[in-house]
């Protein structure tokens, strides 16, 4: 009878093993959260995935220093049509702003030398003179224009053109690339390799 229930007891005790062993194979491994063993091919995936890159920002403080996006203006005209700065921008084109009066003596020098070197450009850079002084009309402009073989439009300026330019004084010069960013303001005098310089960097504007 002993011998019986030893038996029994020993094949119980067996039984009871094997049960547990099972139970163990199946459950996932000891240190692994169950949520992660039953996702590992998504959670892999987004470890090992790359985050799509960032666009450069394209956003340009409106202002009227170097580095600046050109503020908003108009000009008009010898032949009464009006221009405006989202427009010259639209065409990818740089612009020139040359700001002169016809009785200024370093306008009149400046432009002489200007003459000689923009022919090389005058299909990249549009290239405008504009008058500062508000006696002066846009037939007057147009006549000294004529009498000094000046090879570029003459304008005036519209509403608060040179005060958003921060333009005082005749001879200001502005150069604004093809995205409508200024690169160069200068007052006073230039000669012709400063000239060559800058129109040259507009021109690489266009073709960027």
């Amino acid at each position: 009878m002993l011998k019986t229930l030893s038996v029994l007891f020993s094949v119980g005790l067996l039984g009871i093993s094997l049960a547990c062993g099972a139970s163990t194979s199946s459950s996932p491994g000891r240190d692994t959260p169950p949520d992660i063993a039953s996702n590992g091919q998504a959670a892999a995936s987004i470890l090992t995935s790359t985050p799509a890159p960032r666009s450069p920002s394209t956003n340009v403080e409106v202002g009227n220093k170097v580095g600046n996006r050109v503020p908003e203006f108009s000009i008009r005209l010898a032949d009464g049509s009006t221009v405006g700065s989202a427009s010259l921008v639209s065409t990818k084109k740089p612009v020139f702003l040359y700001f002169f009066a016809t009785w200024c003596p370093t306008c009149r020098a400046e432009l002489t030398r200007m003459r000689d070197v923009y022919p090389d450009y005058a299909e990249q850079v549009a290239f405008f003179l504009v008058g500062v002084d508000p006696s002066e009309t846009l037939d007057q402009l147009e006549k000294t224009r004529g009498e000094r073989n000046y090879p570029w439009p003459v304008a005036e300026p519209l509403d608060d053109m040179l005060r958003e330019l921060l333009v005082v004084r005749e001879s200001a010069k502005i150069a604004i690339d093809a995205d409508g960013v200024i690169i160069y303001r200068r007052g006073g005098g230039g000669d012709a390799g400063s000239w060559v310089e800058v129109f040259s960097k507009l021109a690489e504007s266009a073709e960027s």
